[in-house]
């Protein structure tokens, strides 16, 4: 339970570390710049489990071709 509190308040800092240069003015709204550097693994990541969760399944349909 340490590990997944510990895990959620680095995430929660990582955020606000990349949101820092962000800012928001009723005027004039948003204003800065998003790094979105970090996140560019995590793209990867999702394209990679779709694709495995995509062949498992053409797999499993055609298991049920040969029974």
């Amino acid at each position: 339970m340490k590990a997944i509190k510990l895990t959620g308040l680095t995430a929660l800092s990582a955020v606000g570390a990349f949101a820092a240069d962000v800012s928001y003015t009723a005027g004039t709204g948003f204003a800065g710049t998003f790094n979105l550097t970090p996140f560019y693994s995590a793209v990867g990541i999702i394209v990679v489990a779709i694709g495995v969760v995509a062949s498992i399944k053409l797999a499993l349909g055609m298991f049920k071709k040969v029974s």
